[in-house]
């Protein structure tokens, strides 16, 4: 099931073309695919849980003021060795924007140990996919399509590999957008601190 990315209608606007209603499943199925594609390739998810949920994490030096984890739009619960964390004694960064990626303990350590800190968070990058990513996912699937259609095949005879699919372009805009793509997904992968 897609998450949310892009939409049937967006593709077939992107491709100028209506998608006949029995190969509708298999759009759906593409979409979902491709956004799994753009997740691994980025690390991140970009439409957050609508519900929150807790995760686990290890401190491994023994006077850790901050930590980083994994992006939240939302961070609503902090827990250290079980002990509930008063929401005044961390600051949660960046301040100011989304997503939130780092904590840190105001007048003490984080203490060392395994799966020792617990964050109950809506996880994600964002609300909504960002629109370069709406994009991305989108020029994808048309290309997954255009591979499979004689007409677009016999234009170019050029042929890319994405995860597990194929995408061709039948002219020059679409392998323009498809090049961009990729700079979007550089772009957007996430960098894992030192």
């Amino acid at each position: 099931m897609p998450k949310g990315y892009t939409t049937r209608a967006e593709v077939e606007r992107y491709t100028l073309t209506g998608i006949e209603e029995y190969f509708r499943p298999q759009v759906e199925k593409w979409i979902a695919s491709v956004e799994d594609y753009i997740e691994k390739s980025t690390g991140r998810v970009f439409i957050a849980d609508q519900e929150s949920s807790w995760r686990k994490f290890d401190v491994e030096d023994p006077r850790k003021k901050e930590i980083w984890f994994d992006e939240c739009v939302e961070l609503e619960e902090l827990r250290v060795n079980n002990g509930d964390i008063p929401e005044d004694s961390y600051l949660v960064y960046p301040a100011n924007t989304i997503p939130k990626f780092r904590i840190k303990i105001k007048k003490r350590y984080f203490p060392q140990g395994d799966q020792n800190v617990e964050i109950r968070a809506r996880w994600g990058f964002s609300e909504e996919a960002p629109e370069s990513i709406r994009l991305a996912t989108t020029v994808l699937v048309a290309g997954i399509i255009n591979y499979g259609s004689q007409e677009v095949k016999e234009k170019t005879k050029q042929a890319e590999s994405i995860g597990p699919y194929s995408v061709t372009y039948g002219d020059e805009r679409s392998w323009s957008d498809f090049e961009q793509v990729k700079q979007i997904i550089e772009k957007y992968r996430k960098k894992i601190p030192a």
